[in-house]
């Protein structure tokens, strides 16, 4: 008995559980070193009612109930309830006991374990958090969300179990009356044909993206976009549904539709020659007024190409150009040249080519328009012979880029050949003479900043023989940017050496002429038949002197010269009567403060696809400049003495400015560039060609360049693959044909290190003045460390729910075997691997596979025995000793002789095994093995880690099996004893009264 007591006492300490002894009125008789270290209490300190001290103070109520109610219905003690130590620290614990009873079913004490469950309660914690975060998510999402089982081909009508509130909103109905719907209550009678095919679909693949129309409770028919997604709920097949109202974008393809019709309207009755070519240079599509233009023939024109009709000497430029577009220097160019008609003669046009590129960025084609300027060109030549007459040349000085376009009179002027003379802003201040190089400037800055009307000044410039030359430099700006800062200035440089004053009024009389001429607006507007003004645009608006609004019920008559009113009412009934696709005439305008304008108006009928006459589309330019040149020159030629000196001053006033607000200007950019590069955010902007036009520091970084080398260059250029290319370009081609900024965007890509990150990414539209999307704007934040975080906490999640899940079957059974089974069906999944076994092995190192779980297309091991050669001694001793062997590929590496021959045998390409040990001792019982079946798996530390945490629960299963036979055994033999001890008290008694009963018999006699 005392050394069953002992052994009993041993395997108390041993157990990995808490263990205790009460007596018949539940004072504690005695703890396991376990139990104590649970509870927070000492032997001694538990011994009595000592134990209850040690009970949370909200638990202590509830545990004495449940134990008075066991004692009472005379039913074993189980409750889950909290130990509380002095520090505060809280401990979940299952405890149970049951009762003690001697020979005769008296209860003589209770015996009980508890079990430490507080890491299954912070998870089941946890899972109620998720829960409650997903269903905030169900509710509050901003699409149409639906759940309801799959059902058949045959039944596809399964009434909904749940639905989210933007669903009752938009459809009208409540939550329970959607319950006791189904999904064919919501869709109209035409689409009924398509249910059951979508159900085929569905059922085979587990997932349909596609669109249908909901009936709503007042009738009305959404629009949808619905993506249905098979999930297995509760051990049924259950459909999650997601529809999206696509009723806008309905609505946007069809106002897509129309555009498109409006454009080929517009394309085909345009005034001005339209043509889209093909990369190798063939038309593809063409107008009627190019046909016109050129005088050929439709179906002639389509089968050249642009080189057939080009003059010989612009083919160089021509191509020149096109070439720069397609390697991506240029978005546009435009140039004049030289086509050859039909009849042999040639014709001045103004070409404007823009390219078109594909969505992988690839050249699609070009776009060309093309004005014929010949009668412009006769004017311009006029103006040649009479600048080499009075001795002038003209520039042009792009104020951007310094560069500097120059006539061949401005470098003949000089003593240079006018082929091989350039000019930039640098150059031209080197051949200024040094004592009138301030002068210069001051008269550009006195311009610059509103002192003068124009540009002038007078200076001398080196020749190419080195002598000096006396100059009269005119110039007017042009053109201006979004910010209205002037970026191109127009002007002429006249030879003064001789015919000075002469040649100023002319030379500025002909700038004028030219900037006038050259930089004309053109006024678009739309007109109903009846000739009401339906649309005007903002150039119309300024040369008319009306604003928009004011055109609104007013007709052309309204504003036409009543001399002029007449043609133009002829020429619009022969557009109406089919005689003419279009007209050009010069009429006069009467503007809103009633003087008189010359425009040239250029008139098209639109019609529709069946040939009805819709609107008017007029084009005016401003002509009354050119119609008053001449007088304009003699007044000008009077008054322009009197004025040099004032504007000389004024121009210098304005430098000077202009040199202030410049330094600012760049002391700003540097102050925005030292931000930008200290955010830890990734910024950039590109145009509309996905050319990166800015960036900052961490960008570049990140692409492996440097600001200057990153610039310039297409997404294709700096990420890794062509589809990561496709994917970012469709991106940003999305902000920027739709306008709406995309915000959060979680992307991935490969650095220039090769390394996968995920970015948080967002982008806005970049737009113009006249708020026209330009190009995008956009940043990104490097979150992979973030990710890799979460992927952490969701995988370290599902480890702990598989080891509660196993900790909670062994607490409910002692059979091993069920345990196993839910081990290996919990972990393959989480690994994502073909089989998980269980294999048992014998003392001649013979086993046998007693529990799997294996994908289907992998043949099963399941009660399958091996002999004792599978494993060799050396890799018996070595499990014994707890090595685990770990196999990325079979087919490499140097493995022990019997792991290759047994992976081979079973076509296993990757493998690991892992040994249980029974706790304790050095004796395995077992191996937990992993394997994939078709390729090499690399197995991952957090794998190794998992699978020996399950291994030591396994382990301890086993040891639990084990140490619970044991104790069955000892108490047999304990009660087997107890049984001889009684039978051996009752011999000795029985002796003991025939003693007795002798002794009081010879007593008797001796008497």
């Amino acid at each position: 008995m005392k050394l069953s007591q002992q052994r009993y006492e041993s395997l108390a300490q041993a157990a990995p559980v808490g263990i205790f002894q009460t007596d018949p009125e539940g004072n504690c008789t005695y703890v396991n070193d376990r139990w104590s270290a649970i509870a927070g209490l000492s032997f001694d300190s538990a011994q009595g009612q000592g134990w209850m001290a040690g009970l949370h103070p909200d638990d202590r109520a509830a545990v004495a109930t449940e134990w008075y109610e066991a004692a009472q219905h005379k039913r074993p003690f189980s409750l889950e309830y909290r130990f509380q130590i002095a520090t505060g620290a809280i401990t979940w614990v299952y405890g149970q006991a049951v009762a003690e009873r001697d020979d005769q079913g008296i209860i003589t004490g209770y015996v009980g374990t508890v079990t430490d469950i507080t890491d299954r309660h912070l998870a089941e914690e946890k899972l109620r958090e998720n829960e409650a975060r997903y269903r905030l998510l169900f509710q509050e999402a901003n699409d149409i969300v639906l759940i309801h089982p799959l059902g058949t081909a045959a039944q596809p009508g399964q009434y909904f179990t749940d639905v989210n509130e933007i669903t009752c909103r938009l459809l009208g109905y409540s939550r329970d009356e959607l319950r006791q719907m189904t999904p064919l209550d919501l869709i109209p009678a035409e689409e009924m044909a398509e249910v059951v095919p979508e159900m085929e679909v569905l059922t085979e693949t587990g997932q349909l993206l596609f669109e249908k129309t909901l009936v709503a409770k007042d009738g009305t028919h959404i629009p949808v976009e619905l993506h249905a997604h098979v999930f297995d709920w509760q051990g049924e097949p259950t459909v999650l549904s997601i529809a999206r109202n696509i009723q806008e974008r309905k609505t946007a393809q069809a106002e897509l539709e129309e555009r498109e019709r409006l454009f080929r309207s517009t394309f085909e009755q345009a005034a001005v020659g339209i043509a889209h070519v093909s990369p190798t240079g063939h038309f593809t599509r063409l107008n009627q007024r190019f046909c016109t233009i050129l005088n050929y023939p439709h179906a002639e024109l389509i089968t050249l190409a642009f080189p057939d009709i080009t003059h010989p000497d612009d083919l160089q430029v021509d191509a020149s150009q096109v070439n720069r577009l397609l390697a991506g220097e240029d978005n546009t160019y435009s140039v004049e040249k030289r086509y050859i008609r039909k009849d042999g003669t040639i014709i001045w046009v103004n070409l404007t080519v823009a390219l078109v590129r594909d969505h992988a960025g690839e050249p699609d084609y070009f776009i060309a328009v093309i004005k014929d300027i010949s009668d412009r060109k006769a004017d311009q030549e006029r103006l040649r012979l009479a600048l080499m007459a009075a001795n002038q040349g003209i520039y042009d000085l792009n104020l951007k880029t310094d560069r500097v376009t120059v006539e061949p009179e401005y470098a003949l002027m000089l003593g240079y050949e006018p082929n091989i003379f350039s000019e930039t802003v640098s150059s031209w201040r080197e051949r200024v003479h040094p004592e009138d190089r301030a002068a210069a400037a001051a008269a550009y800055q006195a311009y610059a900043q509103g002192e003068t009307q124009q540009y002038r000044s007078e200076f001398r410039l080196r020749t190419q023989q080195g002598t000096w030359k006396w100059v009269l430099s005119i110039g007017k700006f042009v053109e201006w940017d979004a910010a209205n800062q002037p970026v191109r200035l127009l002007g002429t440089h006249t030879d003064i050496d001789e015919h000075k004053r002469t040649e100023i009024a002319l030379g500025n009389s002909e700038a004028r002429f030219r900037q006038t001429f050259a930089h004309m607006g053109v006024g678009m507007c739309v007109c109903n038949l009846e000739g009401v003004f339906v649309r005007v645009n903002q150039r119309f608006c300024e040369i008319t002197g009306y604003t928009a609004p004011e055109f609104v019920g007013m007709s052309f008559v309204d504003i036409t010269h009543a001399d002029d009113l007449a043609d133009d009412l002829a020429q619009k009934g022969h557009l109406l009567q089919g005689q003419q696709n279009s007209y050009t005439l010069e009429k006069r305008y009467i503007r809103k403060d009633q003087t008189v304008i010359w425009v040239n108006l250029t008139m098209s009928l639109l019609r529709t696809a069946d040939g009805e006459a819709q609107q008017f589309l007029g084009a005016i330019e401003d002509i009354t400049a050119r119609k008053l040149a001449e007088a304009e020159l003699q007044t000008l030629n009077r008054s322009l003495e009197v004025r040099v000196a004032e504007r000389t001053q004024a121009l210098a006033n304005a430098n000077a400015s202009l040199y202030v607000q410049a330094e600012t200007l760049h002391q700003t950019n540097q102050l925005l560039t030292l931000v930008m590069d200290s955010i830890p955010q990734r910024i950039f902007w590109k145009d509309r060609n996905f050319v990166l036009l800015g960036c900052n520091r961490r960008f570049a970084q990140d692409l492996g360049l440097t600001i200057e080398s990153a610039i310039g260059k297409r997404n294709l250029e700096f990420l890794a693959t062509p589809d990561e290319t496709t994917f970012y370009n469709s991106c940003d081609r999305q902000v920027m044909d739709s306008g709406e900024a995309s915000l959060h965007t979680i992307e991935t890509r490969r650095r220039s290190d090769g390394l996968v990150v995920h970015l948080d990414t967002s982008r806005v539209p970049l737009r113009n003045s006249e708020e026209q999307v330009i190009g995008l704007l956009g940043c990104y934040e490097d979150i992979t460390q973030r990710r890799r975080l979460e992927a952490n906490v969701q995988r370290q999640l599902q480890k702990e729910q598989v080891l509660s899940a196993l900790v909670q079957q062994m607490r409910r059974t002692l059979d091993v075997q069920e345990t196993f089974r839910l081990a290996v069906n919990q972990v393959r999944p989480l690994l994502g691997i073909d089989r998980v076994l269980v294999y048992v092995l014998n003392p001649d190192r013979s086993g046998r596979v007693i529990a799997e779980s294996v994908a289907p297309r992998c043949p099963s091991l399941l009660g399958r025995s091996f002999p004792p050669t599978t494993i060799s001694p050396e890799c018996f001793q070595n499990y014994a000793s707890g090595k685990v062997y770990s196999v990325a590929d079979a087919k490499r590496g140097d493995l022990p002789s019997c792991i290759a021959l047994f992976s081979k045998d079973i076509q296993v390409r990757a493998k690991v095994l892992m040994p249980i040990v029974e706790h304790g001792s050095d004796q395995v019982w077992g191996l937990l093995i992993g394997h994939q079946c078709d390729r090499p798996h690399s197995w991952q530390p957090w794998e190794l880690e998992f699978l020996r945490q399950l291994s030591q629960h396994l382990a301890i299963a086993v040891r639990q099996i084990h140490l619970y036979d044991q104790l069955q055994q000892e108490l047999h033999q304990r009660q087997q004893a107890e049984q001889a001890l009684r039978a051996s008290e009752a011999r000795l008694q029985a002796v003991t009264d025939s003693v007795n009963a002798c002794i009081a018999y010879l007593g008797s006699w001796i008497e």
